[in-house]
């Protein structure tokens, strides 16, 4: 949720502040054995406990969707078309503690339905971590499937982000509308 380069220019405007860790459940369960097995920083993708669910925001930056756990600021992934690239550039974006994110390889993977499309990441530290980020065209293969019905992937390393196909979500709508897609 492929290209090795990535769609639009990178610059600080995009880059995606650190919006929340997100815990999500990775198809390898690796876990590093710690004094203390709980810290964020031995995690190697965190595990999303309760309902999960659509959050839209219009925002200064851009309309974002993000993916996450009801009523928490738990977020799995987010979505964004920044302000100035509507309907022209997709960021997709995530946090994971550094130490992970040192040990992952600098590309990430969104499929939907038989489209894949590998894409460089963008890092940048944060107080929580590192921010994991990458750019698209909203018309790219796997978003065109995505917004069809099938549900897209995030596969960073061994983690996948599944995102169900909510084509009918409001806020999934609202966001697509939003971005002039």
């Amino acid at each position: 949720m492929l290209l090795v380069s990535s769609c639009g220019e990178a610059d600080e405007a995009n880059v995606e502040p650190n919006m929340g860790a997100a815990e999500t459940k990775e198809e390898a369960d690796i876990r590093p054995t710690s004094d203390n097995p709980g810290r964020d920083e031995d995690r190697q993708s965190p595990v999303l406990e309760g309902e999960m669910g659509f959050f839209f925001n219009p925002g200064d930056r851009g309309p974002t969707l993000s993916y996450g756990v009801a009523n928490t600021d738990n977020i799995a992934v987010n979505l964004r078309c920044p302000a100035g690239g509507m309907g022209e550039t997709l960021l997709v974006y995530f946090n994971r503690p550094a130490g992970i994110v040192s040990q992952r390889p600098d590309t990430l993977t969104l499929a939907a339905g038989e489209a894949e499309l590998q894409l460089s990441i963008e890092r940048r530290s944060t107080q929580l971590g590192t921010t994991v980020q990458v750019q698209t065209d909203p018309a790219s293969a796997p978003i065109r499937a995505y917004r069809r019905g099938a549900s897209l992937k995030v596969r960073y390393g061994e983690e996948t982000i599944v995102i169900p196909s909510e084509s009918e979500d409001e806020n999934v709508r609202s966001f697509f509308d939003a971005c002039a897609v």
